[in-house]
């Protein structure tokens, strides 16, 4: 399934926030897609429900990008990270230690 270069973001509907940046590494199967959506979708909604059990509510915002080049992703600039307070990196087939560009840019 072909992805998207542009970042996808989940308001906060709590004022206080957090905003945290997921970036997707891999792709679920696409019928545990088609049920749950990506996986920065399934953390948004892990996150959101954390932060609505915490005293006080903490809101989180969510902004996901996909940044598997090979595969129509984009890994962020620096620049694209502003007011962003969490980064969480999801698990992937690839190796860490890889020479895909992308991971070399990570």
């Amino acid at each position: 399934m072909p992805h998207s270069q542009e970042k996808r973001t989940k308001p906060a509907i709590i004022d206080d926030k957090i905003r945290m940046l997921v970036l997707e590494t891999d792709e679920q199967h696409p019928d545990d897609h088609r049920e749950s959506g990506s996986f920065g979708d399934v953390l948004d909604a892990l996150f959101k429900k954390a932060g609505h059990a915490h005293d006080p509510p903490l809101g989180i915002e969510t902004v996901i990008r996909f940044i598997v080049e090979e595969k129509g992703g984009k890994v962020p600039e620096v620049s694209d990270m502003q007011d962003i307070h969490a980064i969480l990196i999801t698990g992937s087939m690839y190796d860490a230690h890889g020479d895909n560009p992308w991971i070399l840019k990570l």
